[in-house]
């Protein structure tokens, strides 16, 4: 529904004619996650992130889909710790290799399953 990755400026939102269709038959969760990167831990960094939902009975002329906006990453790590391998055409992935071959070093975290 909303997105912002390292480098964007501002805020993605939905349109006032599209919405996300919730009801009986619909969602039953909504899951809202926060990525905080501070690897230096500097005490004067603060994250202000936020949500608001807006809930109406009226309903918009479009339903918001799942749309991904980006570079799509050729790994993808499962909860149970499986790697799994989607391979990008835009990539020179070779799923043949270890995964640590295509990983930089980095900081990595790991955070709450969101299905618990």
């Amino acid at each position: 529904m909303v997105k912002w990755d390292v480098g964007m400026e501002g805020v993605i939102d939905m349109p006032e004619v599209a919405g996300v269709r919730i009801c009986k038959s619909s969602f039953m969760y909504l899951l809202f996650q926060i990525h905080w990167n501070n690897p230096q831990l500097r005490v004067e960094l603060s994250d202000q992130s936020g949500f608001r939902l807006h809930v109406t009975t009226r309903l918009r002329p479009y339903d918001v889909g799942n749309v991904e906006i980006g570079v799509k990453a050729a790994i993808d790590i499962i909860k149970d710790r499986e790697v799994w391998t989607r391979l990008a055409e835009e990539t020179d992935y070779d799923y043949k290799r270890p995964t640590w071959h295509h990983l930089r070093p980095a900081a990595i975290f790991e955070t709450a399953e969101a299905d618990k």
